[in-house]
C-alpha cells in the first residue's frame, strides 16, 4: 500500500528539483524549444522529501523483519518455556550396587543446578533406560532371578525412589529415571508362571516427589547387542504427562524405530516434547540413531531428547528441534559423563506448526 505514493512523490520530488524540459513540434512554423518550469513552495518540497524517507524506512524495516522470519524462524524467544537436563552418567560397574550408581547420577544433577548454563531453572531431569541398574545380560540374569522370594529388586527399587524423589522435592524439579517394573503392578511384583513378567520402566517423579506417570517399554529389542525378551515382558500403553505446561510423551530406545508410536503421542496425545531414554551401544545399529532423532522430531513438529550412557560406547545424548537444517542444528554431547541442558519454546512449536504443518496433513482416511 506504501509503495504507489512513494514513487509519486519521489517524480514530484525529482522535478521540484530540475527543471522539466520538452521539445513541441509546431506545424508551419520554425521549430522552437519550450521550457516548463514547475513551482513548488520550498517547504512543500521539504515535506515531501521527508515523508518520503519515513515511507522508504518503513518499507525496509518490513523487509528486513520478513527476511528475518523467513531466514531464520524458529529463534525466537518466547515466554513459556520448558528447560530440561539430560543426564549421561557412566553405567554401573560392578561392585557398585543400583543405589551407589544413584547417587552419582544425583551428584551429576546437582552439579549441572550450579551451572551458568542452568541460570534460569532446570525444569526436568532425564536419566537413560535402566538407570540406574545399567544394561548387561549379567544385570539381568542378577536382578531378575527366577525366585521371586529371593530378588532383592523391590527394595532397590524403593530406596532409588526415595532417594530421587527426595531431590525433586529439595530442587523443585521433574525427574524420569529408568528402572525394572513388573506387568499390570507397581514395581517388581512376584509372579508365579515362567514367562518374563518385569520390564522396563521408565518412572517420572513431579516436583513434589510424587509418581505421575510410568512407562513400559513396548519394542523390545532382539538384535545387536540386545536380547530384550529373554529377560523381559512388553508394555502395553502409551504414556505422556504434563509438565509446567508442556506436555511431555516417553519412549524407551528401540521405541523410535516404530514411527507410529510417536506419530499417536503427537496426534493423539498432542505432546510438545518426546523423551527417549535408551542404552544404545554402538552396534551397528547405533549409526541410524541420529538421523531417526531428527526424524521423528521434525516429522512431528516437536522437541526430541535421546539419552544415553557415558562411555566410548554409548554416548550422544542429543537435544533436537523441532525443526533441523544449517541454521538449528540438534546439540549432541560426545561420550563423556556430561549433562545436555536444552530449552524447549512455545514460540518456536507454534511458529514450525504453523509454517511447517507436516503431522496435521496427514491423509489419516487413506492411510
Amino acid at each position: 500500500m506504501l509503495f504507489v505514493p512513494v514513487v509519486s512523490l519521489h517524480n514530484i520530488l525529482l522535478s521540484s528539483h530540475y527543471p522539466i524540459t520538452k521539445n513541441t513540434k509546431q506545424t508551419n512554423k520554425a521549430k522552437s524549444l519550450e521550457t516548463i518550469t514547475l513551482s513548488i513552495h520550498p517547504q512543500m518540497c521539504r515535506f515531501c522529501y521527508i515523508y518520503f524517507w519515513i515511507c522508504f524506512l518503513c518499507l525496509w524495516c518490513h523487509f528486513t523483519i520478513s527476511c528475518c522470519l523467513v531466514i531464520t524462524p524458529f529463534s525466537g524467544m518466547g515466554d513459556e518455556t520448558l528447560t530440561v537436563a539430560a543426564v549421561q552418567p557412566p553405567l554401573r560397574q560392578e561392585n557398585m550396587t543400583p543405589m551407589d550408581a544413584s547417587r552419582v547420577a544425583e551428584r551429576m544433577m546437582k552439579e549441572a543446578l550450579s551451572t551458568q548454563s542452568a541460570s534460569l531453572g532446570i525444569d526436568i531431569f532425564v536419566l537413560p533406560e535402566l538407570s540406574p541398574f545399567g544394561y548387561s545380560e549379567h544385570t539381568f540374569a542378577k536382578y531378575l532371578p527366577k525366585d521371586p522370594q529371593h530378588s532383592c529388586l523391590s527394595c532397590f527399587n524403593e530406596e532409588v525412589e526415595q532417594l530421587f524423589s527426595k531431590f525433586a522435592r529439595e530442587h523443585d524439579v521433574f525427574v524420569c529415571f529408568g528402572t525394572i517394573g513388573s506387568l499390570n503392578t507397581g514395581l517388581s511384583s512376584p509372579k508365579t508362571d515362567d514367562k518374563p513378567h518385569h520390564t522396563i520402566r521408565q518412572v517420572v517423579l513431579d516436583n513434589y516427589g510424587e509418581q505421575v506417570a510410568y512407562y513400559d517399554k513396548i519394542h523390545l529389542c532382539d538384535y545387536g547387542d540386545c536380547a530384550e525378551t529373554r529377560f523381559f515382558a512388553a508394555g502395553s500403553e502409551l504414556c505422556s504427562f504434563e509438565c509446567r505446561g508442556f506436555q511431555v510423551g516417553v519412549i524407551i530406545c528401540a521405541d523410535i524405530r516404530y514411527p507410529l508410536l510417536s506419530r499417536t503421542l503427537a496426534l493423539e496425545h498432542k505432546v510438545d516434547i518426546i523423551l527417549q531414554p535408551a542404552a544404545f551401544s554402538r552396534d551397528f545399529s547405533f549409526r541410524t540413531w541420529k538421523s531417526f532423532r531428527e526424524t521423528r522430531a521434525v516429522e512431528n513438529s516437536l522437541y526430541f531428547i535421546g539419552v544415553n550412557y557415558a562411555g566410548e560406547y554409548f554416548g550422544e545424548t542429543s537435544f533436537v528441534g523441532p525443526w533441523v537444517d544449517e541454521n538449528n542444528e540438534p546439540d549432541v554431547l560426545d561420550t563423556n559423563a556430561d549433562v545436555l541442558i536444552g530449552t524447549a519454546r512455545k514460540s518456536v512449536l507454534e511458529k514450525v506448526r504453523k509454517a511447517l504443518p507436516y503431522y496435521r496433513q496427514l491423509m489419516s482416511d487413506i492411510l
